[in-house]
């Protein structure tokens, strides 16, 4: 199973989210760096992968990249069932 974290604290912005998850879960080199890219990429893993994400907890729920990204990622792992997440407020 491939493990991603995602430590909201630890990214300095969205282009350093998307450049770890395209990295780290291999996604195309045409991977579009942005939310709508995301969701195709997760949506279309075949690999068992969790990705386990941190997020400020005074942040949560206001609109900030890292909360844009996170409702992608939870969706995602709704609608795919090798992706597994994790989330840690």
């Amino acid at each position: 199973m491939k493990k991603v974290e995602l430590r909201e604290s630890a990214l300095g912005g969205p282009e350093e989210l998307h450049a770890l998850l395209a990295r780290e879960l291999g996604f195309p080199t045409y991977y579009g760096g942005n939310l709508s890219a995301l969701a195709d990429c997760l949506e279309e893993l075949a690999a068992p992968t969790r990705i386990t994400l941190e997020q400020d907890g005074s942040r949560r729920g206001d609109g900030s990249w890292f909360d844009r990204a996170r409702a992608v990622i939870e969706r995602s792992g709704i609608q795919n069932p090798t992706l597994e997440v994790v989330i840690h407020a």
